[in-house]
């Protein structure tokens, strides 16, 4: 119940694909520069070589105030963003011995929030940005409310 069952060939999930410290990394980099209110004001996307320095856990970012502005950010872009927060655990179930089946209970931090945020604006700027250059995308009609009977 708790081994990892990867989505990619472990050579790419696992070596070509793995952010590992101190090993160079092509990646696609999203740049967002803010103005003073910390707002979006322009997205930049471009290919890059990127170094990794360290490798954290969601809980190594209390141990240093390295992070304290990103955290800060992230908590300014939460208040102002109305967003889905179900702030539900991650639930990992877990074989002990031969018999006994535990789930042990992960919540979310505000490490985790962080990312998530990030993830978010990431996403949305990438939009944007596709959006401008006239790239296809695929969208799905509003659903029609008016008249339907729901039943639960």
């Amino acid at each position: 119940p708790h081994a990892v069952l990867p989505m990619l060939p472990p050579k790419l999930a696992d070596e070509l694909c793995s952010l590992r410290a101190n090993v160079d990394r092509l990646a696609m980099v999203v740049s967002m520069d803010l103005d003073e209110n910390n707002t979006i004001v322009e997205t930049k996307a471009y290919e890059a070589v990127i170094h990794v320095k360290t490798n954290l856990a969601y809980g190594d970012v209390f141990e240093t105030n390295e992070y304290d502005d990103m955290l800060a950010l992230a908590g300014v872009w939460q208040s102002r963003e109305v967003r889905l927060n179900l702030n539900n655990p991650e639930l990992r179930p877990r074989l002990h011995g031969q018999d006994e089946l535990r789930v042990e209970v992960k919540w979310p931090n505000e490490a985790t929030r962080m990312i998530e945020s990030f993830m978010v604006a990431t996403n949305a700027a990438v939009g944007h940005l596709l959006g401008a250059a006239g790239a296809p995308y695929r969208g799905d009609a509003t659903p029609l409310l008016t008249g339907q009977k729901w039943k639960v």
